[in-house]
């Protein structure tokens, strides 16, 4: 049975991000594209849904996500071992502010791991706010690294229309494989 209701992504403490989707903006806007290219892991509370993560692979991200990489890659900013074009992309993750703190960002970050291992592929990469983004430590604690360059989202839609306070984005590498493998404790 499907429930429609809000999924608040607002931190009370206020950056980056003041969004607020209902379940079926979610499910049109992120989940359904993501279930033709990519992969999409959910966590439930009996029929409501209280987390989501999606991943797809690199030539599936936004153009601006390609360029901003491609550039990087170009002019040498972009460590060797990290091969960009065969990495997948974690581009959503979101966990309901009632059940946050309780691990469940965690335990939907593993299993979109092991998708991109299942689909051959053994790096992922990941962008968030550069101020105040609550994936970051749990990502550096798994042994992501940051690329040395941070993107300028000033002009995109997601600035302009949904008002984030982070206007630079970081963004995060690492390998699927040694990410499954930590252990986090909420």
């Amino acid at each position: 049975m499907y429930r429609d209701s809000l999924i608040r992504t607002k931190r009370p403490s206020g950056p980056p991000y003041f969004e607020e989707y209902t379940d079926c903006e979610i499910y049109e806007g992120v989940i359904a594209p993501h279930m033709k290219d990519g992969v999409v892991v959910y966590a439930t509370d009996s029929e409501t849904l209280i987390g989501f993560g999606c991943a797809i692979p690199f030539n599936r991200s936004p153009d601006d996500v390609q360029e901003f990489l491609s550039n990087l890659s170009k002019d040498g900013r972009l460590p060797r071992s990290f091969d960009y074009k065969n990495a997948w992309y974690m581009s959503e993750l979101g966990v309901r502010c009632s059940y946050r703190g309780m691990g469940i960002a965690w335990e939907l970050v593993r299993p979109r791991m092991l998708q991109v291992i299942a689909h051959g592929c053994s790096h992922y990469f990941m962008r968030t706010a550069s101020v105040g983004s609550n994936s970051m430590p749990m990502y550096m604690k798994s042994g992501a690294i940051p690329v040395s360059q941070q993107q300028d989202v000033s002009s995109t839609e997601q600035a302009t229309e949904n008002h984030t306070q982070s206007l630079q984005r970081i963004y995060l590498w690492g390998d699927c494989m040694n990410t499954v493998s930590t252990r986090m404790n909420p």
